[in-house]
């Protein structure tokens, strides 16, 4: 009888994947050549705008399809409140220190001003690894010292 629900199981995550892997083939068949052509326009913050919602919705039907278990730093792993708190901080001290605003940091980093707010604020729960190297590299900085817990201050 164990056996029979193992392989129904796993019978049910074959059917699963399978579903997962035509939505996100839909997904990217739907926004992948709109990229492109925005892309072709020049318009290089929207054709961002656009890969993100892409790679938004193909993590959202993951997740509720309970396959997106693995590393968020590339697609999904619930990071502590503690590293949040240390990239909003050491973000916004980065930042400031730089003298740049979120726009021009933005900017620099290819990305939409709104993510580096969202970010600061601790609204995204699970930045992407190649967004914090983007905003690294715009603040001549390292993925690690956006990730360094602070030093507690001393009163």
């Amino acid at each position: 009888m164990a056996n029979q629900k193992q392989t129904r199981k796993g019978e049910m995550m074959g059917k699963a994947r399978v579903s997962i892997e035509t939505i996100t083939a839909e997904i990217r068949a739907k926004y992948d050549p709109m990229i492109e052509r925005v892309r072709l326009t020049g318009d290089v913050e929207l054709a961002e705008c656009l890969l993100e919602e892409r790679d938004e919705r193909i993590l959202d039907c993951e997740v509720e399809a309970g396959e997106a278990e693995t590393d968020r730093m590339g697609t999904l792993e619930s990071m502590s409140s503690e590293t949040l708190k240390a990239i909003a901080h050491n973000l916004r001290r980065l930042r400031t220190k730089a003298g740049l605003s979120q726009a021009s940091l933005a900017e620099a980093a290819g990305l939409a001003q709104p993510r580096i707010s969202e970010i600061e604020r601790m609204v995204v729960d699970n930045p992407e690894l190649k967004t914090l190297e983007a905003i690294a590299g715009a603040l001549g900085a390292t993925v690690s010292q956006l990730t360094k817990q602070p030093k507690p201050e001393v009163r």
